[in-house]
């Protein structure tokens, strides 16, 4: 490998490992990953939309660490249009927004700089390249929420740019609302009311699921109106609803924070590789999904 499948950035550490099987790749766009040498060789990436693998070196990059990178095979590349889906639900406002809130939470103190290198941090935001990225902060500019340096190397935030952000914050932390993505199915149709519903009233909140049809390139207006006004969401993977991976997945794009449930028995081994690397609770039963997201709750949000 001379470049990063993804983003295509030649600025990469590649090393064997595995016995030559697999490539441990380290990005500065990415992130790390761990891929298949079946996966390079086979070239499926050659088969993915440059935006898709655009939008999945930002996912990458929001939900891996060197620490604990993904590992890709090639029925994961394969994939990528699906796990990218919900990003590209994405309005340019929300992009903004999300510039928003990382200045402000990545900034030392009120008027300390944050270094920006707008040819890697695109990926950051979901941006499709960095000339969007530089549209962004020169309309955050215009409208007097952030002051530059020259070419965008450091940024911050102005007392306008601060009221900004507390107001985008105030949306979901007052909020009482999660939303809850699941199977309505099967044999976890009644998940909801013996289990999530009260964990939820527990911790003064309340829970919102919304029954419609399985969906799959689309989402509703409902659904994404009500994800966005949500404090966290719950997402229950029993049964590998596909529904449930979308809506999870719209949900860490617009930085709301997820909880990640599953029946232990039943689907713990068949989870997909682009919620594997989160924290789940894996529940026997309805008692101890009860207990154990009561204590997620508290810990997550309270």
């Amino acid at each position: 490998m001379d470049k990063c499948i993804f983003c295509g950035n030649a600025d990469i550490k590649v090393k064997e490992i595995s016995g030559g099987e697999k490539n441990r790749v380290e990005c500065p766009l990415c992130t790390c990953y761990i891929i298949s040498k079946d996966a390079i060789d086979d070239r499926i990436i050659d088969n993915i939309p440059r935006y898709d693998r655009i939008l999945f070196s930002a996912y990458l990059r929001e939900s891996v660490s060197n620490k604990d990178p993904l590992k890709l095979l090639s029925s994961d590349i394969i994939k990528i249009p699906e796990t990218v889906a919900p990003y590209k639900k994405l309005r340019p406002i929300d992009k903004v927004n999300k510039v928003i809130c990382y200045v402000a939470e990545s900034s030392p103190c009120i008027g300390g700089q944050v270094s920006f290198d707008i040819e890697k941090d695109y990926t950051r935001f979901y941006c499709i390249n960095f000339t969007e990225l530089r549209q962004i902060l020169d309309y955050l500019c215009e409208k007097g929420i952030i002051k530059k340096e020259e070419k965008y190397r450091g940024v911050f935030l102005t007392i306008e740019g601060w009221e900004k952000y507390e107001k985008l914050k105030d949306i979901n932390l007052n909020s009482k609302k999660v939303f809850v993505a699941m199977s309505f199915n099967g044999n976890v149709k009644d998940l909801f009311e013996k289990a999530i519903e009260p964990a939820c009233a527990e911790c003064n909140l309340n829970a919102i699921k919304i029954n419609l049809l399985e969906h799959n390139e689309k989402i509703c207006d409902k659904i994404i109106s009500e994800i966005k006004n949500s404090r966290l969401l719950i997402a229950d993977f029993t049964e590998q609803r596909q529904n449930v991976y979308f809506e999870a997945g719209f949900a860490l794009g617009l930085g709301i924070k997820v909880i990640w449930t599953c029946k232990e028995e039943e689907d713990k081994s068949n989870l997909q590789f682009d919620t594997r690397q989160y924290n789940h609770i894996f529940w026997k039963d309805h008692e101890d999904l009860r207990t154990q997201l009561v204590n997620r709750i508290k810990a997550t949000v309270l």
